[in-house]
């Protein structure tokens, strides 16, 4: 005989702790239902209670088993129905236990079932390309806890990282296999921070440089048992020789003020026991979200793009910040190198793709054509020499849009002032548990105006898909694109 089990009611809510919560309790109905509630309950028939599963062993269950009405006598009178509550004592794991701000729904399933479960979604993922086989295949998902999780679906194995967010609790936003690395991963979270993991290894513990001071001071005593080596790097403006109390706030101003504020810190093992647990190595950049990060063709450098309008290029083999740049307009969400490393690519919240000149540690030419958000820059392998690039990029407008770069073809509008060119100071600074070591200067690039950047015309512009778009991909044969309803379209190349 079938049961038919009806969901009455789903609740979304962000259960926010502030501090402690009492444990859940269950109230008894005042009837007593005729037939019990059933043992179990199957909810595959509600794809949008979970769209990713953790492996069973350290899940909570999605309902609590049902409160059994106690049949014995007792000898003691009992107190009416409507008055007894009971603890969630046999729940796997509390309310309280959920990491703050971690969406939870709450659901209500007839006759007389409550239960919740948290709403973890997964967010990224990557393949490695170096380590894939016939018999093996790794791999590695993000999610929007902080959770990563290996995978290989041939072999039917997983592995854990971060798992419950030990060493970072915020969303995970890209994640990337180095290259030429068959177990180092690196992941972008939303707090700001770049972490790199080994998945051969198990979690340790971890405490970020956040709560270091911001500048040397004769105070602090080294911390010579400290299990964790810091360093940090800060790039802003030095102070103008000769202020003047008249001068209005300009951009640039503003701009080298919100730099100073901006610091590069690193955080790796200084001893073999934290060597042998994650991280390898912790980097944090920004106190805003981390969008996306691409890595040169060299393997030695990686260029990151966050919504605090940034693009760093950092060496992450010496893990020292190189070149910093701003973009015109608000956040950036995507970045692109190009084959011979000689560009980058970025687009963002200003409607515009910039292209950069990753030698010369200059901008070159910014492309007007979007409407709206471009959320994904990609350079075409297959139609770029040493004279002519071509590259694509998509937006929330859901166009796609096919561009022709050559360096002799562009006109370089002649600079107003040489001052806008120059690249302000960086600062480095090590933490007491550090060695004082000399560095390079790095630069941090001002915004330039649009009357002195080169303006690039698109080559070709489509609107291919009816939603907002997400990714785009080239292939040998065709072009690839996506967007936020799912969607997956391949186009003949033009």
């Amino acid at each position: 005989m079938a049961i038919l089990v009806v969901v009455k009611a789903i609740h979304f809510s962000l259960y926010k702790r502030v501090s402690r919560y009492p444990p859940v309790t269950l109230r008894r109905p005042l009837l007593r239902p005729r037939h019990p509630p059933p043992r179990s309950c199957q909810l595959s028939a509600a794809p949008c209670l979970r769209t990713s599963a953790a492996p069973p062993s350290h899940s909570p269950s999605l309902l609590p088993p049902p409160i059994a009405s106690p049949r014995q006598a007792s000898p003691k009178p009992t107190p009416p129905l409507s008055n007894v509550s009971l603890p969630m004592t046999s729940s796997p794991r509390s309310l309280w236990q959920e990491p703050v701000r971690t969406p939870i729904f709450f659901i209500t399933v007839a006759p007389a079932s409550f239960g919740w479960m948290p709403l973890v979604n997964p967010t990224c993922h990557d393949v490695n390309l170096l380590t894939r086989g016939a018999d093996h295949l790794d791999i590695i998902i993000g999610f929007s806890s902080g959770d990563i999780v290996w995978f290989d679906p041939l072999c039917n194995k997983y592995g854990r990282l971060n798992k419950g967010g030990a060493i970072n609790s915020s969303g995970i936003t890209m994640i990337r296999w180095l290259q030429g690395s068959e177990n180092l991963v690196m992941a972008a979270f939303q707090d700001g921070t770049v972490i790199l993991f080994d998945k051969d290894k198990e979690d340790g513990p971890f405490h970020a440089a956040d709560s270091l001071p911001t500048s040397p001071s004769a105070h602090d005593p080294p911390e010579l048992n400290s299990p964790w080596a810091f360093h940090q790097q800060k790039f802003g403006s030095p102070p103008s020789s000769s202020p003047s109390t008249h001068d209005k706030p300009t951009r640039s101003s503003l701009t080298k003020a919100k730099a100073s504020k901006q610091m590069f810190r690193v955080s790796r093992p200084a001893s073999k026991n934290t060597a042998k647990h994650n991280p390898v190595s912790h980097w944090k950049l920004s106190n805003q979200s981390i969008t996306a990060f691409a890595f040169s063709p060299d393997c030695q450098h990686v260029a990151v793009v966050g919504l605090d309008g940034y693009l760093r290029v950092i060496n992450y083999l010496q893990e020292k910040l190189q070149d910093v740049y701003e973009s015109y307009y608000g956040g950036l969400l995507c970045a692109a190198w190009s084959p011979d490393g000689r560009y980058i690519l970025t687009g963002g919240q200003d409607d515009l793709v910039t292209i950069w000149a990753f030698r010369e540690q200059r901008i070159v030419a910014r492309c007007q054509g979007h409407s709206s958000w471009v959320t994904n820059v990609a350079f075409d392998s297959w139609r770029c020499d040493e004279r002519v690039y071509r590259f694509a990029s998509v937006g929330e407008d859901a166009k796609l849009i096919l561009w022709d770069f050559s360096v002799s073809a562009i006109h370089r509008p002649k600079a107003r002032s040489n001052a806008r060119h120059r690249g302000a100071s960086v600062s480095s600074m090590t933490h007491p548990t550090i060695k004082q070591a000399q560095e390079p200067s790095v630069k941090l690039h001002p915004v330039i105006s649009k009357a002195d950047v080169a303006i690039l015309q698109p080559a070709a512009v489509n609107t291919v898909h009816a939603d907002p778009c997400v990714g785009v991909y080239f292939r040998e044969d065709v072009i690839v694109t996506t967007d936020k309803r799912g969607r997956v379209c391949s186009w003949k190349r033009p």
